[in-house]
């Protein structure tokens, strides 16, 4: 069993420059194109797998409350978790950024298993934790570009948006 190898004070600097840094221009470009492929990517998936259809909703003050409650969690506490406090508990390793993505997708259907309000039967399909699995890849590429969590917050956010606002459950 590995040790935890990174102190609370190291931990919470990571934590803070990752939340203080602003990305470049290019960084966001990077983003941009790394979002859009994703999005192209998970909507083939989804559409064919028949996890989802494309309907706007017409839900437009739950929409405007998921909005709200999302850039917190999931985006930005999952984000900090999964891509910065995580990896950095065992020192930054590859293999650590590996396991911290392994548990982010297991993360979906434990919500599920546990109870939570979040969870959803769809956590449990493995087409679903297919895109799941490429969404955390996706915010992991911009957050080791870019040095930044927001750009990965961004990329959770609107694509918990996009699901919850663009699409219906089958």
């Amino acid at each position: 069993m590995s040790k935890i190898i990174a102190s609370t004070s190291s931990l919470v600097s990571v934590i803070r420059s990752a939340l203080t840094t602003l990305p470049s221009l290019r960084g966001w470009l990077e983003t941009g194109l790394v979002f859009a492929i994703f999005l192209c990517v998970a909507g083939y998936i989804g559409l064919h797998a028949d996890l989802f259809k494309v309907q706007l909703t017409d839900a437009w003050l739950q929409f405007a409350i998921i909005a709200l409650v999302a850039a917190l969690a999931p985006a930005l506490t999952e984000e900090v978790i999964f891509r910065v406090s995580l990896p950095q508990l065992f020192g930054g390793h590859p293999w650590a950024e590996g396991l911290a993505l392994g548990l982010f997708v297991l993360w979906h259907p434990m919500q599920t298993w546990l109870g939570l309000p979040t969870g959803q039967a769809l956590f449990l399909q493995p087409t679903f934790l297919a895109i799941v699995l490429l969404l955390g890849l996706s915010c992991l590429f911009a957050w080791k570009r870019t040095k930044s969590i927001w750009p990965a917050i961004t990329i959770h956010w609107v694509t918990v948006l996009v699901w919850k606002g663009l699409t219906t459950p089958i």
